[in-house]
């Protein structure tokens, strides 16, 4: 529950959504924010809280934000540091598990870790969360046209460090589970760091699941997540959220710096969440990178997703594909705005982006917008998005052989989404997915 200052703060709102985060707020978790006194430490969380103040939440007048009214998302009092009352069962635990897959596992708790006794990681999670702030590559001039990852950088106060040496391989996969589980409105924060040694390859798995019945309450995660992928490095990079979407709202942004033929290969499954937002950068800054971007999303209800990606093709000789496959069910809303910006010096440049969705219903509605900024000569680039309803020659022809409309859908449904669900090489992972959907596609119409 909350603390008695945080319960002032809460009494005492009354206007717009950034009065919670203002600077008071701030001094009153001095506790939890001023983890070490060194000089670049302060400096870095006081000017991230400075650039919030000054950038405050974004509205829909900006052109990034133009179709997800975030604000709305966020009009409630927030509990920011929420006294640690909550536990979580071994069973607990073992429930958010991918059935049949060996892998290290980390698991956060409303943001925090927590121990788990089948855990056998030996890579390192943030203990010393202020020491690993004051090393990090942020500067404070990255925080000053984002105004969630400034305040992310303000009030974190816990997240993983992932660091695979040079010359080596992951054994396993590594599994970061988020599992909320709560009864006060939290607002969580997480950063963390990979980074993929060169000649190295790994396979990083991210789940956020809610435990949590009570729909009185929810969950608002703001995650930022650094990312280096050195010289000849591979990252396969899954994430899932599924479960709560009448509770949880997030935003993910995920900041890859790609050196010389390293390959980022990112498939983002969105099955939860009430409010989602998910923003991927990936700077190519050597040549011969290789970048694959995926997004899988079955929306229902009045489930909100907003995938938007950044590729900039900083050198040449690179590659990138994007792929984003979405159904939408009921009053739900999407939109995909991806950007690949090709620079002048980035010649030999081959980047593709498409968008697929159909649309269920009359009130479901997709906002697409692929992008090309293109400014050097010897390129291919091409971009599509299409938008339309269930193909009704298809599902006359399986009907006609007997099939009934419901099964028939649920086919025509699953043939849509293959293709994204064919680039998980994980074949538990897969199968996991693949029966959530199957199931969520058999209720959902």
């Amino acid at each position: 529950m909350a603390t008695p200052c945080e319960a002032d703060l809460n009494n005492a709102l009354a206007g717009g959504v950034e009065q919670y985060f203002q600077i008071a707020n701030f001094e009153i978790h001095q506790d939890e924010i001023f983890l070490e006194n060194s000089d670049r430490y302060i400096m870095l969380r006081k000017s991230a809280i400075a650039a919030f103040e000054t950038l405050g939440i974004p509205s829909r007048m900006s052109e990034e934000w133009k179709y997800t009214n975030v604000a709305k998302a966020l009009k409630r009092a927030w509990v920011q540091f929420p006294l640690k009352t909550e536990k979580l069962t071994e069973n607990d635990i073992r429930s958010c598990l991918i059935p049949g897959l060996d892998a290290h596992i980390l698991v956060f708790l409303n943001g925090i870790r927590v121990p788990f006794t089948e855990s056998d990681s030996n890579h390192e999670v943030v203990r010393d969360f202020g020491e690993f702030i004051s090393n990090s590559n942020v500067s404070p001039m990255d925080n000053e046209s984002d105004a969630f990852d400034a305040l992310n950088l303000a009030f974190a106060n816990d997240g993983a460090i992932i660091n695979i040496p040079d010359n080596s391989v992951l054994d396993k996969p590594l599994y970061l589970l988020y599992i909320s589980s709560h009864d006060d409105n939290l607002f969580v924060q997480n950063r963390n760091v990979i980074d993929i040694g060169k000649n190295s390859e790994a396979t990083i798995i991210e789940a956020r699941i809610s435990l949590s019945s009570n729909n009185d309450f929810q969950v608002f995660s703001n995650n930022v997540t650094e990312i280096r992928c050195a010289n000849n490095s591979n990252l396969d990079h899954y994430q899932f959220q599924i479960k709560g979407q009448s509770t949880t709202a997030s935003i993910n942004k995920y900041l890859v710096k790609q050196e010389a033929d390293s390959t980022y290969t990112s498939t983002n499954i969105n099955l939860g969440g009430q409010l989602v937002r998910n923003n991927v950068e990936v700077v190519h800054e050597g040549e011969g990178c290789e970048t694959n971007l995926s997004g899988l999303y079955h929306l229902i209800s009045d489930q909100h997703l907003d995938n938007h990606t950044l590729i900039d093709h900083k050198m040449p000789n690179c590659n990138s594909n994007e792929l984003y496959i979405g159904i939408l069910d009921d009053h739900s809303t999407g939109v995909f705005n991806g950007k690949v910006l090709v620079r002048k010096d980035a010649q030999k440049t081959n980047a593709f982006q498409s968008n697929k969705n159909i649309l269920l219903t009359d009130d479901a509605k997709m906002n697409a917008k692929p992008q090309l900024e293109i400014y050097a000569d010897d390129v291919k680039c091409s971009h599509g998005a299409t938008t339309g309803q269930m193909n009704q020659e298809a599902l006359f022809y399986l009907r006609s052989r007997g099939i009934s409309k419901k099964l028939a859908q649920t086919m025509l449904m699953e043939a849509f989404m293959k293709e994204v669900l064919d680039k998980i090489k994980i074949e538990e992972l897969k199968n996991f997915l693949t029966n959530i959907l199957e199931l969520r596609l058999n209720i959902s119409h």
